[in-house]
């Protein structure tokens, strides 16, 4: 696949195309919708407006995005929080998110279509108002179904969060990556995630994070308070969830679910070492539980076998930057 991007940048626009093409047509395209559609950066751009402006908290907002640098190395959508009142009309704050972690979504496209060989991504930015947005509605909906929702169309900005940092004692760093999102663990839930790795030799385990949010203007601290083991069978290399059991977590804790902590074996059945880096079936976790929250999530890893003293190399933390899984920062409260 090779990306080969064209441009729109329209003030207000916040649908992004995604198609695929071989030769001079295209083959297939999907069109999402960032105010609902790619929650992962609009969550993160709610965040950070909020972090940049507390006295907005709460207040209706809008996404609006526009492709930069299409044609050179590295094209991008930069992403901004507006108000929804279009008097103003001065960006909250702004994401910028690279084009190709759209490669996924031209992945399916072309897989659904049978496409093979060497094909062509291209992504813009459209206005709404755009005859793609309105063809993809129609191509895409379903009379046989009714969708019943109370919930305004215009988004508000998150107001559940504590303003600050986590004030119980001082916070020590494991793993340092440089990001706005922190994952800060508190220490009995730190202990119990690793003493459950140091103990494990066969079998993953994993549990939902109970989480608060502490935001600053310059970091999102997604503060794990507890751990709820996950139901569900498990093996060396799997664990599996199903919805149902999944969905009794959520109505418990639904209103603090923020994120998902599990264990990896250190090498694959055949003796390669690997790394606490998330597999594909992990990064489907992370969505899928993204979209189960409003809340930003935070996903570590720890390989069996670890424990205070080799934490190094063994733990890490993952979330979503500029709209795709990355690893962020590590703590610990004292």
């Amino acid at each position: 696949m090779n990306d080969r991007p064209t441009s729109a940048a329209l003030d207000g626009a916040a649908h992004v195309m995604v198609s695929v093409s071989q030769g001079q047509n295209v083959s297939g395209y999907r069109i999402i919708d960032l105010a609902g559609g790619y929650r992962p950066l609009t969550k993160e751009l709610s965040f950070r407006a909020v972090a940049a402006h507390p006295e907005c908290a709460g207040a209706p907002w809008r996404p609006s995005a526009k492709l930069v640098d299409a044609h050179g190395d590295h094209p991008s959508i930069l992403v901004s929080a507006l108000l929804a009142d279009p008097a103003h009309r001065e960006p909250l704050a702004a994401v910028s998110m690279q084009v190709d972690a759209f490669d996924g979504v031209a992945r399916q496209i072309a897989r659904q279509l049978g496409i093979t060989g060497t094909y062509y991504m291209h992504v813009q930015v459209l206005n709404k108002d755009a005859p793609e947005v309105a063809e993809w509605a129609a191509r895409t909906a379903n009379d046989d179904f009714e969708l019943i929702d109370d919930a305004s169309d215009v988004p508000a900005l998150p107001d559940a969060f504590h303003s600050g940092p986590p004030t119980v004692g001082t916070r020590r760093s494991i793993r340092a990556a440089g990001t706005w999102l922190h994952c800060v663990f508190t220490r009995q839930a730190f202990d119990q995630f690793i003493v459950a790795a140091s103990q494990q030799t066969a079998v993953e385990r994993s549990w939902a994070a109970i989480v608060s949010i502490h935001i600053t203007a310059d970091a999102c601290c997604v503060q794990i308070e507890r751990l709820v083991e996950m139901p569900g069978a498990s093996g060396r290399e799997f664990v599996i969830t199903s919805g149902s059991e999944f969905y009794s977590i959520y109505q418990k804790f639904g209103g603090k679910l923020g994120g998902f902590c599990h264990l990896h074996p250190p090498t694959t059945a055949d003796g390669h070492r690997l790394g606490p880096l998330p597999s594909a079936p992990d990064a489907c976790t992370a969505w899928n539980i993204d979209a189960a929250t409003h809340l930003p999530i935070v996903c570590p890893i720890a390989l069996f076998g670890t424990s205070d003293s080799n934490l190094a190399g063994n733990v890490a933390a993952y979330g979503y930057v500029n709209g795709r899984l990355a690893e962020i920062d590590l703590e610990v409260t004292q």
